[in-house]
């Protein structure tokens, strides 16, 4: 093999490695639980061990010496196992992300390791058997015949782990989690195209390329959401909202009515004055709650948002004003049920302004209008009883 060819080579794999631990240091913020942290982060670390043993394996490969045809048997089974090992962290940190029954069961997590456990052991019998690859007195690299055996134990996992996602994301009715969940459910895709073409080229770092495609794939959509998405109380900002009013203002089906909920949080200016801005922080975040509980579970999306400061807007179709007045009714009980269980020195409230969109007349501007008239309205009642 030619100079140009390794340094090609090494150029490509070098250049993954830089992409895959700058990305994944910003995918890594976006997750707010540690295990799903340690996981992503171990799978990216073992990833470009990964890379760096593969680049290892071409230098020494082509070496034909004694010393260079063991350090290419070395390195390649480690190659082999970390192949396997990789995938079965991707699944493991989408099943810790879903919080599914299966991540809570250590038996479980255990017992699904056995693909990697077989891999060691047809690593270290290798040198005797030859089946997963061999080298010739030549000192020429060969494929056994179980090569394949790594790259289908590797399938598995990613593709058991991708389904998963994908069947969540068809039974999930929450539109937050259902848009994680799709994400999940296409990341292996290019992994999977890769690791299938590998089998069939020798000598190209296609999974390599393929990790750091998926990678950056991945944190493309977790930015563009970010983009769009207030990141104190995790629903749709300002902008979102805008972007949804026009699009839903456009596309008003057939038997259906819009809706503007504009709600605003009651005394959340007492609660900032005597618990300190760190606690009302926190009502926000327990008031978006209450909303993606009440409203998330809605057939036609709802677009949940957080308008400013403590303003909250949400647009729904329906098809009467009967199910829209249930629905607040709804948050309400919610909103109480949080303050029993929560226990806070103060209870959280909210004033509703409703105003149903009139296509002949209103535009976005005089639509809100109406619905903040009618939050006035509603919060002169409210202080007219506290």
């Amino acid at each position: 093999m030619s100079v140009r060819y390794f340094s090609l080579y090494y150029e490509i794999n070098i250049i993954c490695i830089l992409v895959l631990l700058y990305v994944g240091s910003k995918i890594g913020v976006f997750f707010q639980r540690s295990v799903e942290k340690r996981i992503f982060y171990l799978a990216l670390i073992s990833s470009v061990v990964m890379f760096v043993v593969d680049c290892f394996w071409i230098t020494v490969n082509n070496g034909g010496t004694a010393i260079s045809v063991s350090a290419a048997f070395v390195s390649k089974s480690i190659h082999n196992i970390l192949t396997c090992w990789c995938s079965y962290l991707v699944f493991l940190w989408f099943e810790f992300y879903q919080k599914t029954a299966f991540s809570k069961t250590r038996k479980a997590i255990i017992y699904s390791s056995v693909f990697i456990w077989i891999i060691v052991f047809a690593s270290v019998t290798n040198v005797f058997t030859g089946y997963i690859f061999l080298y010739d007195e030549a000192g020429t690299y060969h494929r056994g015949e179980l090569f394949a055996l790594q790259h289908i134990f590797a399938s598995i996992y990613i593709g058991v782990g991708a389904v998963r996602a994908y069947f969540n994301y068809k039974n999930e009715d929450n539109y937050y989690i259902r848009a994680d969940l799709l994400s999940f459910a296409y990341f292996p895709i290019i992994i999977f195209a890769a690791d299938v073409v590998q089998l069939f080229v020798h000598g190209q770092p296609i999974v390599c390329v393929g990790i750091t495609l998926s990678t950056i794939i991945l944190y493309l959509d977790k930015a563009g959401r970010m983009v769009t998405t207030d990141p104190l109380t995790d629903i749709s900002n300002r902008k979102q909202l805008m972007k949804d009013m026009n699009y839903k203002i456009r596309n008003i089906e057939n038997g259906y009515e819009l809706y503007a909920l504009m709600m605003d949080l009651n005394a959340f200016k007492k609660i900032n004055d005597n618990y300190g801005h760190v606690e009302g922080d926190h009502a926000l975040i327990r008031m978006a709650g209450a909303l993606k509980y009440t409203f998330s579970n809605e057939k036609r999306r709802p677009t949940i948002s957080r308008y400013g400061g403590d303003e909250f807007i949400v647009l729904i179709e329906s098809r009467t004003r009967e199910h829209v007045d249930e629905l607040c009714f709804k948050l309400h009980e919610k909103i109480n049920a949080i303050n029993e269980t929560d226990n806070k020195p103060y209870n959280l409230s909210v004033s509703i302004g409703v105003s149903k969109f009139d296509s002949k007349n209103d535009t976005s501007a005089t639509w809100m209008k109406r619905a903040d008239d009618d939050l006035y309205e509603k919060k002169k009642i409210y202080h007219s009883k506290h």
